[in-house]
């Protein structure tokens, strides 16, 4: 449970970083949004294994319309990435849940990678999607989870996308920039 203090700290360091963000460029602001929406995304599915749509459909448009990770990227290439990834993401869940006979990759995570595929550039979203798998994987091997504990992937995915984006800043580059 998070106290007052806490929430004024937070309230305060989210109006600084917003208000960074507004002074410099809409495309700042555009990045720091996604940022805010991946950042809700990945709380829902640790906390509730949900995927809200709405924040997935919200960094989608952001990143459509201002390409703040991709900018050498146009719209159109976007968007394939993105339907490309919905497709490839669609097959993956059935042979999953033939697999496993129960959703063991939900449509929340589906539309997660297609959407990191119109928030990254195209470099990064292997990296990412890789690094999310890692994590997941590191996270079932744990001692402390319990045996048929589910795993928020979303969670996983979000947190590989932030280690390969800070990999991409950090060595220009391994991306090619």
């Amino acid at each position: 449970d998070v106290g007052i203090a806490e929430q004024n700290a937070i309230l305060l360091a989210s109006g600084l970083a917003l208000g960074m963000a507004l002074a410099a460029s809409p495309t700042i602001l555009a990045g720091y949004l996604v940022c805010a929406c991946l950042a809700g995304s990945a709380a829902a599915d640790r906390d509730q294994f949900v995927l809200p749509d709405i924040l997935t459909l919200a960094a989608c448009l952001l990143s459509l319309a201002f390409r703040p990770f991709a900018p050498c990227a146009s719209r159109l290439q976007l968007l394939g990435a993105g339907v490309g990834l919905y497709v490839l993401g669609i097959a993956f869940a059935w042979a999953m849940c033939a697999w496993r006979g129960r959703a063991a990759f939900g449509q929340g995570d589906v539309k997660l990678i297609a959407g990191l595929g119109m928030i990254l550039p195209a470099g990064l979203i292997g990296p990412a999607i890789l690094a999310g798998a890692v994590s997941a994987l590191a996270r079932a091997c744990l001692p402390a989870r319990r045996s048929g504990q589910a795993i928020a992937l979303g969670l996983h995915l979000v947190l590989g996308s932030a280690v390969a984006l800070g990999a991409a800043a950090a060595f220009p580059s391994l991306v090619g920039r």
